[in-house]
């Protein structure tokens, strides 16, 4: 009877006396319906924030998707090729042919339809289920909201981050995605794919090389295309295109720019490529942030104001002058990475403005005479000539030195080596050393912060009986812990069955943990300089003698398991215990 009464009180409190709905009810609906578009609003809000917070998962999946996509494709998987209304983009260059074979269907038949259906339904299985997991903890429901549903502006951001390759399989999966392609920021087209190696219709490959970047170029839909690269033996029928391609990337915003145009036959060829560089505004000069030309001829403007942006310049048979070389580096405040082969000046070079920021710099076979520079960060400096052009003694911690020397000798590379390299780290240098006699080279200048030396070592069988000198380079890099050494030997070798060694006198190699020695023949000379390492490592780890050379070749076939025996021999009771030898 209570409860009753209580019911009976709640039911008038909520009428009046006429029965309508009383002002509190009336109240609260008003309240209600007020509400219910703002809770419907921040569940949207809250959805979006989803979508967002999952892009970059779903950009995974898509790659995963199209990986798929490709094994799939590229194993059949019963695909037949596009029926009418399909289209292909080859990747070598050719968007027009659609013969072209392991290129993504766009309109398929049935078959090709069902591998479809199951990389859609993935993808939106993918999707879902980022957007599911960031609405579960923002607003506790779930909605069925598929991927291609999603806001374009989301899906272009997803699809631009994607190579032009998985852009163009991916129209595989949804005809609304057929042109997805043309958004790409990253254009790169490569005539070698195109023409392989037929050399008997360089100008019919040529053509159709135009041809197909036009096409491409002209189909492009993005106001932004970050990297444009063309590499293609030059020709003159490409110079109006190359100059409308200059023009393309001006206008697209383009930051990197490759016009890689070297022959591999380049010899007494001087019809290089006219640079338009007069096309490209201060704006584009000071946008752009990698440059490589090859095979092209520069003359700056009068008015050139210089890349203040520019972090990477790689220039190859490049042709141009002293003065303008000098102006356009200097004007590179900015530059990390320089490379600079086969660019004769027949000069010097003299850069006066320091380049703080450089931390690599390459040198090939440039007839330049000397060259001045200031690079106080650099990290890693590759050489390929004769003589060093220029002195990096100031630089503070050099981490890497490759260099291949052509007509040095034995004492330019132990005293003039160090003056110049005294902060390197790590040396890899090849060159053709004649050695006059077995001894220890006295020298004052050291590799004072050396700790990996590697040399690969050609010699002439009159050389190797003075193997034993290269043990001076040891002595000039005393904190050195790696030492490898790979012989290339013309000739024949010395006689391997010897009891007497020379010897040198005791030079401790204090830091010395790891030796590899390559291309071993079992030479007195070679046998001299293990003995001779191996007495004077105090805390040598591993020693590897292998009679291959570096490029895999086993040599003096005919000694057989001699030269091990040998080494062994005379190596018993001078090895620590703890040393592993290694021979193979």
């Amino acid at each position: 009877m209570a409860a009753t009464s209580c019911g009976a009180a709640a039911d008038a409190a909520s009428t009046d006396a006429g029965g309508a709905p009383s002002r509190m009810v009336r109240a609260f609906s008003r309240v209600r319906d007020v509400l219910e578009p703002v809770g419907e609003t921040l569940a949207v809000v809250s959805s979006v924030l989803g979508v967002a917070v999952g892009v970059m998962e779903i950009i995974q999946d898509v790659r995963y998707i199209v990986d798929s996509a490709r094994g799939a494709l590229d194993r059949g998987d019963g695909v037949d090729p596009p029926g009418e209304g399909g289209g292909l983009v080859d990747l070598a260059g050719d968007p027009l042919n659609s013969s072209s074979k392991g290129l993504a269907p766009v309109n398929g038949d049935r078959t090709g339809s069902s591998v479809r259906a199951k990389l859609e339904s993935k993808l939106i299985r993918t999707g879902e289920r980022s957007y599911h997991n960031q609405c579960k903890l923002n607003c506790q429901t779930q909605r069925d909201i598929p991927f291609e549903n999603l806001p374009e502006d989301v899906i272009r951001t997803i699809f631009s981050q994607l190579p032009l390759q998985d852009l163009v399989r991916t129209s595989a999966l949804s005809s609304k995605w057929r042109i997805m392609w043309t958004i790409c920021p990253k254009l790169r087209f490569d005539g070698g794919r195109l023409c392989g190696n037929d050399t008997y219709k360089i100008q019919q490959c040529t053509q159709k090389f135009i041809d197909n970047v036009n096409t491409v170029l002209q189909q492009h839909e993005g106001n932004l295309v970050d990297t444009l690269e063309v590499k293609i033996e030059f020709s003159s029928m490409l110079v109006n295109h190359l100059n409308n391609w200059v023009r393309f990337a001006t206008e697209h915003l383009t930051k990197n720019l490759t016009f890689d145009l070297a022959m591999v036959e380049f010899g007494g060829r001087n019809d290089h490529y006219i640079f338009p560089i007069e096309f490209l505004d201060i704006e584009t000069l000071s946008r752009l942030e990698q440059i490589q030309l090859s095979f092209v001829s520069l003359e700056l403007p009068s008015q050139f104001s210089g890349w203040p942006n520019l972090k990477k310049l790689d220039l190859h048979l490049l042709r141009i002058s002293r003065e303008d070389l000098q102006d356009m580096l200097s004007s590179c405040p900015s530059l990390e990475w320089l490379s600079l082969v086969r660019c004769h000046l027949n000069d010097e070079l003299k850069l006066d403005r320091p380049f703080t920021r450089l931390i690599y710099l390459q040198v090939a076979h440039c007839q330049i005479t000397k060259i001045q520079l200031r690079a106080v960060n650099l990290k890693t400096f590759i050489y390929r000539g004769r003589q060093l052009p220029l002195d990096l003694s100031h630089v503070k911690e050099l981490e890497t030195v490759n260099t291949c020397f052509f007509d040095v000798t034995f004492e330019y590379a132990l005293t003039v080596l160090p003056s110049e390299l005294p902060s390197v780290r790590n040396l890899h240098m090849q060159a053709h050393l004649l050695l006059k006699s077995p001894w220890l080279l006295e020298n004052s200048c050291k590799f004072f912060m050396l700790k990996h030396l590697k040399l690969l070592m050609f010699h002439l069988h009159e050389d190797m009986h003075n193997i034993l000198s290269l043990a001076s380079f040891l002595k000039a890099a005393p904190l050195v812990e790696k030492f490898e050494i790979d012989f290339n030997i013309f000739g024949l070798i010395n006689d391997l069955e010897t009891d007497s060694l020379r010897s040198l006198p005791s030079c401790p190699y204090n830091y010395l943990r790891d030796v590899c020695i390559t291309g071993y023949q079992g030479d007195i000379g070679q046998l001299e300089l293990v003995v001779h390492i191996v007495q004077n490592a105090p805390v040598l780890e591993v020693l590897t003698i292998d009679r291959t050379t570096r490029r895999g070749a086993h040599v003096n076939r005919h000694s057989g398991e001699r030269p091990g025996i040998a080494v062994r021999r005379h190596l018993e009771g001078k090895i620590l215990p703890t040393t592993k030898l290694e021979i193979i």
